[in-house]
């Protein structure tokens, strides 16, 4: 076959790893126009011929050609089927008069009818045009269709068409099946999981991966989950797709690869039910739309092999190779047409342009992003790196024409306004990563902010001057409080058990599950046809939840204060996973026409008692909503007159219906004045924060805000950590490392020697590690965490370590686990190890068995870090032992009865401490359980998948022992060099030896390597946290920075000792230096044990 590439594959039992759930098990292989040979039975591929007299199992050989017969090789495609049946022998007559095959197909109004003859341009402007999406649209968001007949056609030419679809039926369940004569097709899709049966397999795709149906081969589109499936299609009617060269760079790496594209495998099986009902097939042919039946599955297809197949590909994947530098997005005035839609998250150069909508600018035309953009774009020369949002492009040589309907239905009027009337007369202000257009309000507008800053002087005392608190309101609470308010707990954490959100929006969490999951299932809203809109929306916790959560097709807030409003903004540009984008308002709250304007179905307040708020909100709420009614969701305390309004209450949670036109009695009061009475608090515990964080450099200011501004656009970049090399970090994270090295220092060095001897861990400074905010670091505020990264989790870990790795290992288990479970104020522990299942971790004896109202667990732990200290253990155990680790499950076991302070639970002690070589402040302790209950609702997750909840685990457990490991290693050469600078031989000291110093040197480059090793797996790790990348993918990174992390600590502990000579073998020599260094080669011998062995990890 000359230069081509051949891969065979045969189908087995288990489903294409991501799946998510359709039933549907199969199997992709990788290739593009490579030659594949694939088959779901043995030898159902002759392995002799193309067209054999006598195929196996009795199939029918038949040829599916691209191109015609005599087509140069290396452009020849084509695939060869063996199916049960030919193709003409699966159709049948429409009726039995013997009517004809076809018929003209009427369903698909919206599906624009155009082929190769469509060569009119009549229509075609240099008009550009911007397209609504179909929720956006009156009629098209909420149709009962399959995906054929939701197809919408915006633009086409002679070789091309595109549009959207928008669709809620599966063409299985409707027995359809599509053929197009004339194109092939390429799917985008933007909400849910298509599930894709073609007559050569089946084919996932989701949100950021692209499907190529070549025209001719019959297939089925279904959604995989519920709700509505939406994305872009496209109809090539020229050559076929082709990647493009790679050239000498990319033979390696760039732009798309062959080998990441998924073909179906074969899937047809003997003895399958062939027809179980008769099929409708919808063709497109000539430009028109057919109907016809078939009596026999098309999906009968055994085996194939060829070059001409449907993919899939993960366009995530994608790398443009560019050394170009920009000055803004998108300066071109291009020469081909392009057609731009976005699949998800945001694209700054078109103001207003949102997921779903799409926008064409034909050859020449001048467009571009805004001159507020351009200049937010503009960069000091290095390039950036933008994530969280999907745009792309279909370039053409031939002008777009817009279809009728979709001028008619889809066009935004408005597009046109985003440079009209561009004078570039923003004041814009930056700092960091972030870009800011503000508007200098008006004095009126400005009112409030002495009130606000005599507030905050009054609630900080008299220790601190107001010059000061001036200086920091003006500079640092526009920019540096802002942008750092997620360390206001490591720093005030006094404050932060007191203030732990919002003011009176207590138990966020609650409350989201509450509105959500709870009260709005049963509120007859639609969410998807529904705008969200908070009222008071604080730092926009609520309205982001209901962008991402409640996946209404707009959510807003308002809120007063305008620093909250800018944080809501920078919240909702970093937020992975936001469904909708987020819009907020600098407003009253109490502004009915603001509230109309926005024009709202759901509405969520929160307000305090006893001071008429919510009776204003009321009538603020009954003048806005009282024409065509709404839902409206408040706190606890509930809007007076209002009772008979109360359709549903989940924990204090109450949400009233509003029936168009009802008029109540309310007794409201209040102003602006309140909104502003109301933030004080917060106000001054960011001001408080920010002045024992940083005061000097808060009154220098990063923003140079002088008043609080109206914000007019925002827009967010990659942070300044993404850019920097591993072996550096940002300012922020640099002042988080040195106040947590002072807390290592003062507070547990004192302790270090005394909890060595009696191996146990200090109880103040397990209360001290929770009352600093080192527990639950990853978690929000709003649970009770410090809401910081994992990058600065690890640095906690690693300053921690230094000074005893036992409380870095105390709290590296606790902070893993909270990402299961709920943060509180006892420690975690991780029970799955036991005697026979330590490296085998599945290979579990622990049993539970399922009793009335709960579990019942029998068995013994091995080796269970924290277990002295922890009040709350993720168990594991299996509830059959034949199912191997499908058996496995997992349980959240309270040590206590009731809480903290009540009784052991009934049946579960905790034996001896293990007497250690080293980490021997943390406690390592078998447990025993002999027939504990625990009730259903212990289950974490669902039964028998367990081993999924442990796998999710295991990296970050990897990549935090390894941080652990690197404060060993920078530990103990810390203790050496102090050391030899003090030990004189010769009368020099050992550090003046030149072989001493090579020594150091090879020692810190293997550090080196090591931090960058740790810290480059936390990096691919946050990748997973976003989506970006599968778990899977960075196994081998976590493992490798695990195994040379501890290497490096043995090495540096080891030659500590050799470089202190005999008083590094001895415990009781007075140094620091020499019991650091010591205890630092018992520590780091823990390291062949941890989180399996390393002989694995190999």
């Amino acid at each position: 076959m000359g230069q081509r590439r051949w891969c065979h594959h045969s189908s087995s039992k288990d489903a294409f790893p991501g799946s998510k759930g359709s039933g549907i098990e199969y199997q992709s292989v990788g290739g593009y126009q490579n030659f594949l040979m694939t088959e779901s039975l043995p030898y159902a591929v002759p392995r002799n011929q193309n067209s054999p007299m006598s195929p196996p199992y009795g199939l029918y050989p038949e040829l599916i050609s691209g191109t015609a017969f005599t087509a140069p090789r290396n452009s020849n495609y084509y695939t060869w089927t063996y199916r049960k049946y030919p193709s003409v022998s699966q159709l049948s007559r429409l009726d039995d008069g013997g009517g004809g095959i076809y018929r003209k197909y009427k369903g698909s109004k919206n599906f624009y009818a155009t082929s190769t003859a469509s060569t009119s341009a009549e229509g075609v402007t240099p008009e550009p045009y911007r397209f609504k999406a179909t929720e956006q649209a009156q009629g098209l968001g909420d149709r009962q269709v399959d995906w054929i007949d939701s197809l919408f056609t915006i633009a086409y030419h002679k070789g091309a068409a595109c549009g959207v679809y928008d669709f809620h039926k599966n063409m299985s369940s409707e027995g359809r099946v599509f053929m197009h004569h004339d194109a092939d097709v390429m799917l985008l899709p933007r909400e849910n999981v298509l599930n894709i049966r073609t007559e050569l397999g089946v084919l996932r795709a989701g949100p950021r991966e692209m499907v190529l149906l070549p025209r001719g081969i019959k297939f089925t589109v279904d959604k995989v989950e519920d709700g509505r499936a939406r994305g872009y299609f496209l109809e090539n009617y020229g050559a076929p797709f082709k990647i493009p060269d790679l050239g000498p760079i990319g033979i390696t790496s760039g732009l798309a690869h062959p080998r990441h594209f998924r073909a179906p495998t074969a899937s047809a099986v003997e003895g399958e039910d062939d027809q179980q009902r008769q099929l409708e097939l919808i063709s497109k042919f000539n430009g028109s739309m057919y109907l016809s039946r078939l009596n026999k599955t098309p999906y009968d297809v055994v085996g194939w092999f060829g070059n001409y197949y449907p993919t899939v590909y993960d366009l995530g994947l994608f790398m443009a190779i560019n050394t170009v530098t920009y000055d803004h997005p998108d300066p071109s005035i291009g020469v081909m047409s392009e057609f731009m839609g976005l699949l998800y998250g945001g694209y700054d150069a078109k103001q207003g342009f949102e997921p779903g909508c799409s926008s064409i600018h034909n050859k020449l035309s001048p467009h571009g992003p805004d001159r507020a953009t351009a200049v937010g774009s503009s960069n000091d020369g290095q390039p950036e790196r933008y994530h969280g949002t999907l745009a792309f492009m279909w370039e053409s040589d031939e002008a777009w024409i817009p279809t009728e309907q979709a001028l008619g239905v889809l066009k935004d009027d408005t597009y046109i306004d985003c440079w009209v009337g561009d004078g570039g007369d923003e004041q814009w202000e930056r700092w960091g990563g972030l870009e800011v257009a503000v508007e200098k309000p008006s004095a009126a507008a400005d009112e409030g902010h002495e009130e606000v800053l005599s507030a905050t002087v009054k609630f900080l005392g008299r220790d601190i001057p107001r010059s000061r608190v001036e200086n920091v309101f003006k500079g640092a609470l526009g920019g540096f409080v802002l942008l750092n308010a997620v360390m206001i707990p490591l720093v005030v954490p006094k404050l932060s058990r007191r203030y732990r959100g919002p003011p009176y929006l207590p138990s966020t969490a609650k409350s989201l599950d509450a509105i959500f999951n709870r009260l709005l299932p049963r509120s007859g809203v639609t969410p998807a046809k529904s705008t969200f809109l908070d009222l008071g929306s604080g730092d926009g916790r609520l309205v982001i939840a209901a962008a991402s959560k409640g996946n209404f097709c707009r959510a807003a807030g308002i809120e007063l204060n305008p620093w909250l409003v800018l944080l809501s903004k920078i919240k909702a540009c970093t937020t992975s996973g936001v469904g909708v984008a987020p819009h907020f308002y600098w407003g009253n709250a109490f502004d009915a026409g603001l509230i109309r304007k926005i024009d709202p179905q759901v509405v969520t307040l929160y307000g305090r008692p006893g001071d008429g708020v919510m009776s204003k909100y009321g009538e603020v709420l009954e003048e806005a909503l009282s024409s065509k009614g709404g839902i409206v969701i408040s706190n606890k305390f509930g809007i007076p007159g209002w009772g008979q309004r109360l359709i549903g209450e989940v924990e204090g949670v109450k949400m009233y219906k509003i029936p168009p036109p009802q008029q109540h009695d309310g007794d409201g009061t209040n102003d602006a004045a309140t909104e502003r009475e109301r933030m004080k608090v917060v106000v001054s515990l960011w001001m408080l924060a920010s002045h024992r964080m940083l005061p000097l450099r808060a009154a220098t200011g990063l923003a140079r805000l002088q008043h609080p501004c109206r914000i007019r656009k925002i827009r967010y970049f990659c942070s300044t950590a993404s850019r920097l090399p591993l072996t550096m970090f940002t300012e922020d994270q640099e002042l988080l490392r040195s106040t947590v090295r002072t807390f290592a220092n003062d507070v547990i060095g004192p302790l270090v020697s005394k909890m060595d001897e009696e191996s146990c861990m200090d109880d103040s400074l397990v209360q001290a590690l929770f009352d600093n905010g080192f527990m639950g670091m990853e978690i929000e505020a709003s649970r009770g965490g410090s809401e910081l990264g994992f990058v600065e989790a690890l640095i906690a870990i690693e300053e921690i370590s230094r000074v005893d790795p036992a409380v870095g290992a105390m709290i590296d288990i606790h902070n893993t686990l909270d990402t299961e479970i709920d943060p509180s104020d006892t420690v975690g522990a991780f029970a799955i190890s036991e005697a026979g299942a330590g490296s085998d971790a599945f290979a579990l004896k622990t049993t539970a068995t399922k009793v009335p109202g709960g579990w019942t667990i029998n068995g013994d732990k091995l080796w269970i870090s924290n277990s002295r200290e922890a009040g709350l253990f993720l168990l594991f155990a299996t509830v059959d032992r034949s199912l191997g680790h499908k058996g496995i499950t997992a349980f959240l076991l309270p040590k206590y009865e009731g809480g903290a302070g009540g009784s052991v639970r009934e049946g579960f002690t905790i034996g001896p401490p293990e007497k250690k070589l080293g980490i021997k402040a943390s406690s390592t302790c078998p447990l025993n359980f002999d027939n504990v209950f625990l009730p259903d609702n212990s289950l974490l997750g669902e039964v028998g998948e367990g081993y999924k909840v442990a796998m999710s685990l295991l990296n970050e457990g990897r990549i935090g022992i390894a941080a652990q490991m690197l404060g060993i290693a920078k530990a103990a050469i810390g203790h050496s060099i102090r050391y030899m600078s003090e030990r004189k031989q010769f009368d020099r000291s050992l550090l003046d030896f030149q072989g001493m110093r090579f020594q150091l040197a090879e020692l810190q480059a293997e550090i080196y390597a090591a931090h960058l090793l740790v810290y480059n797996a936390a990096a691919l790790k946050i990748m997973v946290d976003r989506g970006e990348l599968a778990s899977k993918d960075i196994n081998l990174e976590c493992s490798a920075a695990k195994l040379k992390a501890s290497r490096v600590a043995e090495e540096a502990a080891s030659k500590g000792i050799d470089w202190l000579g005999g008083v590094g073998y001895t415990k009781d020599y007075p140094s620091r230096s020499c019991i650091g260094t010591q205890r630092s080669g018992r520590s780091m011998r823990v390291r062949p044990i941890y989180n399996w062995r390393p002989l694995r990890r190999r």
